[in-house]
């Protein structure tokens, strides 16, 4: 629980967590990445999709810090997993499709 409870967003499947969101708007990019990999390093058989949440105008940050060779290592070996960038208006997007769409449409 230690390794968790400072993600921003944990969305679970029954008791399993499928999926995690760090917004960083006010943190550091890295620090959001270095929560979500190690909860991957500590939890090796669980398959969870993890995203980085920030503005468009740091899509390139978050980038280059996803493919530092540290968090590539943990990603190469943690195939069931993935690490992904999302801009804020993408989260919006998303937001008016499940909106027009419905709440039980799959949308991410």
């Amino acid at each position: 629980m230690r390794l968790i409870e400072y993600v921003d967003v944990i969305w679970l499947n029954d008791d399993y967590i499928e999926k995690m969101f760090e917004v960083e708007s006010t943190t550091s990019i890295y620090s959001g990445i270095l929560r979500m990999t190690d909860f991957v390093v500590k939890v090796p058989n669980l398959a969870v999709d993890m995203h980085i949440v920030a503005p468009a105008e740091d899509e390139e940050q978050v980038r280059r810090q996803m493919t530092r060779p540290t968090f590539q290592h943990v990603m190469d070996r943690a195939q069931h997993c993935s690490l992904q960038y999302l801009s804020f208006q993408e989260v919006r997007n998303k937001r008016s499709l499940v909106e027009q769409a419905g709440p039980l449409q799959a949308v991410f």
